[in-house]
């Protein structure tokens, strides 16, 4: 059964507005890669919360619209409530699942994070991006590949959450690796050979270097419906993270981030 393995709406917002702060830089030069201008007209994918959203409609400015689609209403309405305190004015916001929404030939710029390696069908999802582009539009796609993910010293929990957390995907339908096997979906998607780039987060202190402990406890329901893993074993790995995370001599790389951009004749 595919499913989203993340807590969602509320609960998930600050480990997201978390990671998106720890990537701005990374996610701005990928823009620029991509060929994103003043004035597009964007489709952002899998929105969440809007943390990429709003730095989204501020690249684009006030000459530019960003679409935002969700299908978690909660998200939603905190992407809402997001905008309103940061002032954005040109962002519509849409509830919709990834395979279900349709807008032909509307976006100049169609982008999706961190959403593909959750799906069942991502090839469909692309095609739908492709569609949505008008002529000499541009898709780009940024998503992981958690074989990249590593710690040293080596530490329990971190191990436990790499391995959990990818066995969780895996069993609610995703694919934990599907980062580095974007460009051959684009292909087999009928869509062109796209450019492609890697890019990894490596941190020794800050408040991001708490990404994974976060991410284990927000998919803590997920595994433990799931049955692959108690609430006591995801209880110690939490504990062995968060001494890992206070070490400052300790060092954290996440996952991979591949990131593929192609465009439209």
């Amino acid at each position: 059964m595919e499913r989203y393995v993340l807590r969602g709406g509320e609960p998930g917002a600050d480990r997201l507005e978390l990671l998106a702060q720890s990537d701005r830089a990374a996610t701005s030069a990928f823009w620029d890669r991509a060929g994103l201008r003043e004035g597009a007209d964007c489709l952002d994918l899998g929105c969440g919360p809007g943390a990429v959203t709003v730095a989204l409609a501020g690249r684009v400015g006030p000459n530019g619209t960003v679409v935002a689609v969700d299908r978690d209403p909660d998200a939603i309405r905190v992407a809402r409530r997001r905008m309103s305190t940061a002032g954005v004015s040109n962002v519509e916001f849409a509830v919709s699942d990834a395979f279900d929404f349709e807008a032909d030939e509307r976006f100049d710029f169609a982008y999706s994070r961190l959403l593909l390696h959750h799906l069942a069908r991502p090839a469909d999802v692309l095609e739908r991006m492709w569609n949505a582009l008008r002529p000499d539009g541009v898709i780009a796609v940024d998503d992981a590949d958690f074989d990249g993910a590593f710690c040293y010293p080596p530490n329990s929990g971190f191990d436990f959450w790499r391995e959990r957390y990818s066995q969780t995907v895996r069993h609610h339908g995703g694919d934990p690796t599907l980062g580095r096997k974007l460009v051959r979906l684009f292909v087999d998607a009928g869509l062109p050979l796209p450019d492609v780039r890697v890019t990894q987060r490596v941190l020794r202190d800050g408040p991001a270097k708490q990404i994974p402990l976060l991410t284990l406890q927000e998919t803590t329901d997920a595994m433990v419906d799931a049955g692959i893993a108690t609430r006591d074993e995801i209880a110690a790995a939490i504990d062995a993270m968060a001494e890992f995370a206070a070490d400052p001599t300790a060092i954290y790389a996440g996952p991979r981030h591949i990131e593929v951009w192609a465009r439209k004749d």
